[in-house]
């Protein structure tokens, strides 16, 4: 039995006109018939089947009955055909929306974003300018209560050591040394007795009147400023008890050097009067 069920019978009889009389159907299936009867076409393997479904339209449509009920059926078919096509319409519609939508939401947090951006950008900026000028006020302030210290008898009068300390101020990613944290430092070369900054350097005074040259090659710690120069230097009262100490050795050597001297004159001396003795 030949299944027609997924077929438009009218559109199988070539009939665009639902309301056509029979002859009109009559004519229609003679049409169609001369295209695939199997008489006509016997090397082609569908035509048998296609002539089947053609006469199966036919003898459908031709009962009043069954014509009916076929197009009762049809037309409730293409009311839903309808519906979802227009369900269709409106979920393309709803669709399109929603991207709309989607879009300008992903806008707004793009602005949202770059805005915030920038706003983080110049806080930064702010802040970094702000640790500027208070590295600067802390430096000319370390700067002024340095020069009085320098300037005061305990710093001329002292006869420790002292090292001068250089480093890089321009990396404000790093932080400036303190008081605390240079004599955590450089506390193993000796007793610290004092420390004075000036501007981007340090100067530390030691107990004891020698350091270790080591001491020049101190790295510091990391996640402070890095150190430029480390250099050893000789205090004024250093200095004195060096040149006295050499013209004291002086002195000694040339004593030293008159009493061999006289020594070697007096044997000579000694040495002739014997002689003159012996020849008399």
């Amino acid at each position: 039995m030949v299944d027609v069920s997924n077929f438009d019978l009218y559109q199988l009889l070539g009939i665009t006109d639902e309301t056509c009389t029979r002859q009109a159907l009559v004519k229609g299936f003679r049409r169609q018939a001369l295209r695939c009867h199997p008489d006509k076409f016997p090397d082609d393997a569908t035509a048998n089947e296609r002539f089947l479904r053609l006469s199966k339209a036919f003898e459908i449509l031709s009962d009043k009955k069954a014509r009916d009920a076929y197009d009762s059926c049809r037309l409730q078919k293409k009311i839903q055909e309808q519906k979802y096509q227009q369900m269709d319409d409106r979920r393309k519609k709803f669709k399109q929306t929603l991207e709309e939508n989607e879009k300008q939401a992903q806008q707004k947090t793009q602005q949202t974003t770059t805005t915030s951006s920038t706003q983080q950008t110049a806080n930064e900026k702010f802040k970094s300018e702000i640790e500027r000028l208070r590295r600067e006020d802390e430096l000319e302030k370390l700067h002024l209560f340095n020069q009085k210290q320098m300037n005061s008898d305990d710093y001329l009068n002292f006869d420790g050591c002292r090292i001068i300390i250089k480093w890089n101020t321009n990396d404000l990613s790093k932080q400036l040394y303190n008081e605390k944290e240079l004599e955590n430092v450089f506390s193993k070369y000796g007793c610290i007795q004092h420390i004075v900054f000036k501007n981007s350097s340090a100067i530390l005074e030691f107990e004891n009147e020698h350091v270790s040259h080591i001491i020049e090659q101190e790295k510091g710690l990391d996640d402070h400023v890095q150190f430029i120069s480390i250099r050893i230097i000789q205090t004024q009262k250093q200095t004195t008890k060096l040149r006295t100490r050499t013209e004291t050795r002086k002195k000694e050597v040339k004593q030293n050097f008159e009493d061999y001297e006289a020594t070697i004159l007096k044997r000579l001396a000694s040495f002739q009067n014997n002689q003159a003795t012996t020849t008399a």
